[in-house]
């Protein structure tokens, strides 16, 4: 298993981000960021770019099996981001949680605490 930089890095590493860090201050292009950075997101492009990556899947599966490389460069703590289906499970788990507890009630209870508790989580879950 590798344990130094890969290629890519090693290529990033010899280009001058002052001047791309310049302009993102000065066209303020990290105002109102949420946890990409203008440099994270010109890294993913450029390795899209080097690895000939066709499609958003394919340079998401490329670069998640590099985050532990990817986490070392950048300035943002890493921490996996919520997708869909892990907040679909997540909901899922929550569910299965109400019905636990809920088990061995009578059916009027059972029906009255679903309605309560598991009725907003179903309402979150439309798409």
């Amino acid at each position: 298993m590798n344990q130094g930089r890969t290629v890519f890095w090693q290529l990033i590493s010899f280009l001058p981000d002052r001047e791309f860090r310049r302009c993102v201050e000065r066209y303020q292009g990290d105002l109102r960021l949420r946890g990409f950075s203008c440099w994270d997101q010109y890294l993913a492009t450029a390795f899209a770019q080097l690895t000939y990556r066709e499609s958003l899947r394919d340079i998401e599966a490329c670069l998640g099996s590099l985050q532990s490389s990817i986490c070392a460069t950048s300035a943002a703590p890493c921490r996996p981001m919520p997708t869909l289906a892990s907040e679909g499970l997540k909901r899922i788990a929550e569910l299965y949680a109400i019905e636990g507890e809920i088990r061995g009630r009578p059916p009027d209870e059972r029906l009255a605490l679903r309605s309560s508790r598991a009725r907003p989580l179903l309402d979150l879950a439309q798409i």
